[in-house]
């Protein structure tokens, strides 16, 4: 990336400015945090940076604080080409992206799994961005808790891929029933535990929903998925004659 800049201007004239259409979508109330420190100084004192097209590289928050308060702008342009990667460096190095604004951009520019993925976190906000993504995935351990399904790194470059939309969606219904009366039913460990559980051959869902509804305060709050399969398995088997034992491994 040319990091080539030109010195700093300033302007009144707001509409010379552009959102960009692969940056992060404008939170309020980050614009909000700003106005108090920008009122204070008459305007931005770090520069917003803008391509030669004039949309905003990095700043767009300081940028709609100071045209809210009618305050003046000040900017700089950028002449190297910039890429996708690059604009989250940037702006990574003042405020980190979350989840949330990385799939919103990859969706902005077409990606069909982000815009999956987005479309799916709104309906389930109980749910982390990363075990949201862990069922899109089907990709889940057994073995610790904490482990998070989605790569960091291949969310953020854009390689996030949903594997089976109704497979996953099945899963999301299966959660969405367990929420009504089990208040674990959104940590990580338990979910890879459903996960897991659905993908085995001959698994019965509604013998093991009219169970978990009644066997459900036997659960604990286990640190691993892997716990969570003996469990679940247990009260699978409650008073059944034919026991039935599921792998234990993926």
């Amino acid at each position: 990336m040319n990091k080539k800049v030109s010195e700093v201007r300033v302007t009144n004239d707001y509409s010379i400015f552009k959102l960009s259409d692969i940056n992060r979508a404008v939170k309020q109330k980050k614009v909000n945090s700003l106005k108090p420190s920008i009122q204070r100084t008459g305007g931005n004192l770090v520069s917003i940076l803008v391509d030669r097209n004039n949309h905003i590289i990095d700043g767009q928050h300081r940028f709609i604080a100071c045209k809210e308060l009618n305050l003046p702008v000040r900017y700089m342009y950028h002449d190297g080409v910039m890429t996708v990667n690059d604009l989250m460096d940037i702006n990574n190095t003042c405020n980190k992206w979350d989840p949330a604004d990385h799939a919103l951009t990859y969706a902005k520019l077409g990606n069909p799994n982000y815009e999956i993925y987005l479309k799916y976190r709104q309906m389930y906000p109980g749910l982390s961005y990363g075990i949201v993504a862990a069922i899109l995935e089907n990709k889940y351990t057994l073995s610790q808790s904490s482990a998070g399904s989605m790569s960091k790194r291949g969310f953020k470059n854009g390689e996030f891929v949903v594997m089976h939309e109704n497979k996953s969606k099945v899963i999301f219904n299966r959660l969405k029933q367990i929420s009504t009366f089990y208040s674990g039913w959104n940590k990580r460990a338990f979910v890879y535990a459903v996960i897991h559980l659905s993908n085995q051959s001959g698994f019965d869902w509604d013998k093991f929903i009219s169970k978990l509804q009644i066997r459900h305060v036997s659960l604990f709050d286990y640190p691993k998925a892997l716990d969570f399969v003996k469990v679940l398995t247990e009260i699978y088997n409650y008073r059944e004659r034919k026991k039935v034992q599921f792998p234990e491994t993926i």
